[in-house]
């Protein structure tokens, strides 16, 4: 809970208006932070309204997203939602959805164009990216985006950076409105302050973005090769059914284990179907620990500490949690460690620590 003070004061001949109620009258959007934030970039001087920015911005209304079913291939064209870009502005193209391809005829302003400023608007409105030199041919965009083409004096890269910045974030997320489905009206994106600098300035921190996004891309790709590497060495587990819910097991294959969750006939068979030795994860390591969370620091610099919120499918992923050191040096992770997830719900996170 907080209270703020707005100035409000009506407009005369005699008296200027000078006020910070605007049409909007939600509590939200005069948040101590959302005025802070709209104050500096004010006392910066140098900004323009989004508005201002923008050659060309369009969000497309589909009327419902008929089905796919039974349609070939060349029949559907993808369709780039905000669940296929990742926090930091990268877009999976194989993770997006497909439409039927007649889309691209009732709605030709959803394509996608090299260059174009991607804004979350509808749901989270969190998600920022930019349309790459290669994409997917009739890529379709969500209406939960809107899409931006700037003009030549305003570098997208540096635009996308001052927008996931915290003040920038900070500005988007107050022009919501609804309470059930976030939502950011035309209007009120083209009314958001945008920071600016010299056109060099802009350039400069622009291509450093451009060479990350590059290098992401390339780790993409290495990491793809890596894993169809070594895809060739597993055994297929396409005949495998996971569902069954039955399964006899041999007395000889019995543990000290009675629960079933234990005796999975998907495993048994799969290790089976393996023409290879088996040996047990505790021969192949020099020790094995089971972590132990470690209380949380808010002020103090202390050790970090990753946990389940930083594993992945393959690697260990950045901020860690700052907490108390623990007492046994025993604990601290060292390059080429394997990290496996033993939660319930992640059990399949596995990560390779290197680089520490």
């Amino acid at each position: 809970m907080y209270y703020i003070r707005v100035k409000a004061c009506l407009e005369s001949q005699d008296k200027p208006k000078h006020s910070q109620l605007n049409n909007r009258l939600d509590a939200e959007y005069y948040s101590p932070d959302a005025l802070k934030s709209e104050q500096k970039i004010v006392e910066y001087g140098n900004f323009q309204k989004f508005e201002q920015l923008i050659k060309s911005g369009y969000r497309v209304v589909y009327h419902g997203i008929d089905s796919v079913i039974g349609l070939y291939k060349n029949q559907t064209v993808p369709f780039l939602s905000p669940t296929d870009i990742d926090d930091s502005g990268a877009i999976s193209f194989e993770a997006a959805g497909k439409v039927p391809s007649y889309y691209l005829d009732e709605y030709p302003k959803g394509l996608a164009e090299t260059g174009e400023l991607l804004i979350e608007v509808k749901g989270n409105v969190s998600k920022l990216a930019i349309i790459p030199e290669s994409f997917p041919e009739g890529l379709l965009i969500s209406g939960s985006l809107y899409k931006a083409k700037l003009k030549p004096d305003f570098d997208p890269w540096f635009v996308m950076s001052f927008l996931r910045s915290s003040p920038g974030q900070i500005l988007k997320n107050r022009l919501t409105s609804n309470t059930i489905i976030k939502f950011i009206a035309k209007d009120e994106l083209y009314s958001l302050p945008i920071a600016l600098a010299h056109k060099t300035v802009q350039t400069y921190i622009g291509n450093k973005v451009r060479q990350a996004e590059r290098l992401r891309e390339r780790s993409r790709e290495l990491e793809n090769k890596v894993n169809s590497f070594h895809a060739q060495f597993i055994p297929s587990q396409s005949s495998l059914d996971f569902k069954k819910k039955t399964h006899r097991v041999l007395c000889k294959n019995l543990t000290e284990r009675l629960d079933s969750h234990f005796y999975p006939s998907a495993v048994e068979k799969y290790l089976k179907s393996i023409d290879c030795r088996h040996v047990a994860l505790g021969d192949l390591a020099q020790s094995i620990f089971n972590g132990q969370t470690q209380q949380q620091l808010e002020s103090v610099e202390g050790t970090k500490q990753a946990t389940v919120a930083n594993l992945s499918s393959t690697f260990l992923k950045k901020p860690y949690r700052s907490v108390l050191a623990p007492t046994s040096s025993n604990r601290y992770f060292k390059n080429h460690d394997l990290s496996i997830c033993n939660a319930a719900h992640e059990k399949s996170y596995i990560a390779i620590l290197n680089d520490l």
